[in-house]
């Protein structure tokens, strides 16, 4: 479960460096890099300078252990080649420890000050929208500082120079499937019992995660689907009673999972309060003589997501698996 622990502080990482800055959304876009990174785990982007784009590169340390007695410091441990490693970078470096049980980080410097393995790092630098805005500024100057940017290349395509390119079409800021779907991800693994992997997709026609069931850490062949969507702005719900329903939006696209062989939920997200909201696509019900069928829901009212909410979902999935694995083969 360690590669697990470590997954989820990604994503809570994720969430709190992108966390809406202004109305006009985050200040920070990461780029995970993937396992075969020796070091180095996001590269992160600053938003809202036109002329170039400064980052950084962070390397992510997720613990439950808690917070030393004496200085309150998050007990994490840093290998002396890794901060060797991060510091070896010619650009801004930084550590982040993440508090996996209370899902809040912290933000420690990784450029030279220290070349020493360490047990616990300083708390003094949650990851909140004032040291968001420190550490955005922090970057952006020791960017500025290189006043010529531009390469003089041998490879340049001298056709485009001369003729231009504006075939530039306006898309969805990218920021929202991406906050969605980590807000998604962060409150399934509130369970210690579920999986959760990101699902590659075919022009947009494939669940967006692919949630196991765990028993002790143990694959069980239990699986269901989930289809994430999100809107900036909370109000495009409607509340009717205790449910919920989308004011000018419709998901056809929900059609295409009706000959799945599994469960699948819609998880719908707000982002200006990053509340979450959900229905069924395919709903696992209990047929007479208990058999066991997937029906289709085209109801739109939407339930509150919550971590009651999420229990009652696993409790449906795996009583329909277990109706399904007491069925008799012939």
């Amino acid at each position: 479960m360690k590669d697990a622990l470590g997954q989820r502080g990604e994503w809570v990482f994720n969430l709190l460096i992108t966390e809406f800055h202004s109305d006009a959304g985050p200040i920070f876009k990461p780029q995970f890099l993937g396992d075969k990174w020796q070091h180095i785990d996001f590269i992160v982007e600053l938003l809202g300078i036109d002329s170039f784009i400064p980052y950084f590169f962070v390397q992510v340390k997720t613990t439950r252990q808690g917070y030393t007695k004496r200085q309150n410091r998050l007990k994490v441990k840093v290998t002396e080649q890794s901060i060797f490693g991060l510091a070896s970078y010619p650009a801004p470096t930084y550590i982040i420890g993440i508090d996996e049980i209370q899902k809040t980080g912290y933000i420690v410097s990784a450029n030279g000050e220290n070349l020493s393995s360490v047990s616990s790092i300083s708390t003094n630098f949650p990851i909140n929208q004032q040291n968001r805005q420190i550490l955005w500024q922090e970057v952006n100057n020791f960017w500025t500082q290189y006043n010529s940017r531009n390469l003089v290349s041998q490879f340049s395509d001298q056709d485009l120079i001369k003729n231009g390119d504006n075939n530039m079409q306006t898309e969805q800021p990218w920021y929202i499937s991406f906050r969605a779907e980590a807000l998604a991800i962060v409150c399934l693994t509130d369970r210690d019992d579920l999986l959760v992997s990101q699902q590659q997709k075919d022009k947009d026609t494939g669940l967006d995660l692919l949630v196991k069931i765990t028993i002790f850490g143990n694959y069980t062949g239990r699986i269901f689907g989930v289809e994430v969507k999100a809107t900036v702005s909370s109000s495009e719900l409607i509340q009717h009673d205790d449910f919920f329903r989308l004011k000018n939006q419709e998901y056809n696209k929900l059609k295409n999972f009706r000959d799945l062989p599994f469960p699948v939920c819609l998880f719908f997200f707000t982002l200006d309060n990053d509340k979450g909201y959900y229905r069924w696509i395919l709903e696992p019900i209990i047929k007479e003589g208990n058999n066991v069928a997937l029906k289709f829901n085209e109801n739109e009212e939407l339930k509150n997501l919550n971590d009651q909410e999420i229990d009652n979902i696993i409790a449906m999935v795996n009583n329909w698996y277990d109706h399904k694995s007491n069925l008799v083969s012939v």
